[in-house]
């Protein structure tokens, strides 16, 4: 195995680099590119307009419209996206009440689900929502973090949203975050 070396900083870039001008300047771009991404994105959350639980296109897979970057709810989320994940910041599905909460159990998956009842008024936009995502990633946003980036394979029709987690503790901190959220909601 090679030795492991210290880094030296240099000014960039080096009096010593051969690139030429072109490359020069490209360097450059990444480098502005790079900065920008690390000191200019906010590390906020600005899914304020939906508190709760909402579920947002991500940018990657093209689309127009206003750009929020968020964070994940825990290392698990990832799925291969780094942060800040981009997502537009008009909700596919947001903003509805929550009936109900409970954490099941995901053997098969090795680890856990929450499921979030809505009232009866969610069959539609859920139905709507996965209908125009068919193919798609999306994510599901709960206080401003990504805590769940699905692809959505078929449309369906419930006024249920299953949202698989890593683990139980994770399903359990999930759901004390949307406990505020769940309204007193006749059957």
């Amino acid at each position: 195995m090679p030795p492991i070396h210290a880094t030296r900083f240099t000014t960039f870039p080096s009096p010593n680099c051969r690139l030429g001008p072109a490359m020069q300047s490209l360097a450059r771009i990444h480098l502005f590119v790079a900065l920008f991404l690390l000191l200019g994105v906010p590390d906020v959350s600005l899914a304020q307009d939906h508190e709760g639980l909402s579920v947002h296109r991500i940018c990657v897979q093209g689309g127009t419209g206003e750009k929020l970057f968020l964070r994940y709810w825990s290392p698990a989320v990832n799925t291969g996206l780094p942060e800040p994940v981009c997502v537009f910041k008009a909700p596919e599905f947001g903003g509805l009440p929550i009936r109900s909460l409970r954490v099941l159990r995901e053997p098969s998956a090795g680890g856990a689900m929450v499921a979030v009842e809505f009232d009866d008024s969610a069959r539609t936009w859920i139905e709507k929502m996965s209908r125009a995502n068919v193919g798609n990633i999306v994510a599901v946003v709960v206080s401003g973090r990504i805590v769940s980036m699905p692809m959505i394979t078929r449309p369906y029709s419930d006024n249920k949203l299953l949202i698989v987690v890593a683990s139980e503790e994770e399903a359990t901190r999930l759901v004390a975050a949307l406990t505020p959220f769940v309204a007193a909601v006749k059957k």
